[in-house]
């Protein structure tokens, strides 16, 4: 079995029409780099912060984060292999006037 870790949609919190699949929710900036991206969506896997309407067994198991983690590995090789190292992920992003205007990427695992 092999996880893939999409980037489906970026816009503000409330517009996302949600997903059944787990997904990750990540506030972006203007600066963030592929690294930056990946240590936070790691995090999150760590701390089981995902959505989607998974079983919580499941989504808690060794094996979904093994293979969630190697999603989340993958993603940042093929996109340090097509852009580089420092490549910013999220180049037009405005910078927020308020702390609840911050848009959110959402990334979907897929199986």
């Amino acid at each position: 079995m092999k996880f893939d870790l999409i980037h489906t949609d970026t816009c503000l919190s409330d517009y996302f029409s949600g997903d059944s699949r787990p997904f990750f929710t990540l506030p972006i900036y203007s600066h963030m780099n592929i690294n930056e991206i990946c240590d936070h969506l790691i995090s999150e896997l760590s701390d089981g912060a995902l959505g989607g309407s998974l079983n919580f067994d499941v989504q808690e198991s060794d094996l979904f984060h093994y293979l969630a983690e190697q999603a989340i590995k993958q993603l940042k090789m093929d996109c340090i292999e097509r852009n580089g190292i420092d490549y910013i992920y999220f180049k037009n992003v405005e910078e927020p006037e308020e702390d609840y205007d911050v848009p959110t990427a959402f990334f979907v695992l897929t199986y």
